[in-house]
């Protein structure tokens, strides 16, 4: 889904820069956001690969006992996790993890 919105954007600042004499540099500021979603699921698969089968386990134990599926299924959204890490992070049931959330966000 990100190559598709990356391509949308660059195609909208290639139509801006023919049609109005844009900068396609303006491409770049155009990415922020997806490069900010593409930032967060770079640091979480870091996170994740640093991890040992052990403690993975024990993570996704809690993260169930927390009912951490049925938030996601309400707000989650894998292609912007932008959108709904600060609820998650602001819901006491997962308090737990923000241990683990700022090992991940170094």
């Amino acid at each position: 889904m990100t190559g598709s919105i990356a391509a949308r954007i660059a195609a909208e600042t290639i139509t801006e820069h023919l049609r109005n004499k844009k900068p396609l540099k303006n491409f770049d500021k155009n990415l922020a956001g997806l490069n900010k979603d593409l930032l967060l699921h770079w640091k979480v698969r870091r996170f994740l690969n640093s991890q040992t089968d052990e403690q993975l386990n024990r993570l996704f134990e809690k993260m169930k006992k927390a009912k951490i599926e049925e938030f996601l299924e309400k707000h989650g959204n894998m292609d912007h996790p932008s959108l709904f890490a600060g609820k998650l992070l602001s819901n006491p049931k997962i308090w737990f993890l923000l241990p683990e959330a700022l090992k991940a966000l170094r």
